[in-house]
């Protein structure tokens, strides 16, 4: 236990970092995906309303 406790007080400052890096990394990547289903919608109703433009 006393060796975890050193650990963290040592590399208390990177870990904080990495972590933080980590979450800003998959609230980006989620970012990413949610605008890319939204591009993917946008595409499929405009396609779909050219379609039907068309017939």
């Amino acid at each position: 236990m006393t060796a975890i406790i050193t650990f963290l007080n040592t590399y208390a400052a990177g870990l904080t970092i990495l972590i933080t890096l980590v979450a800003g990394v998959y609230k980006f990547w989620q970012f990413v995906n949610i605008k890319r289903s939204e591009a993917r919608q946008c595409d499929y109703e405009n396609f779909h309303d050219l379609v039907g433009k068309l017939l």
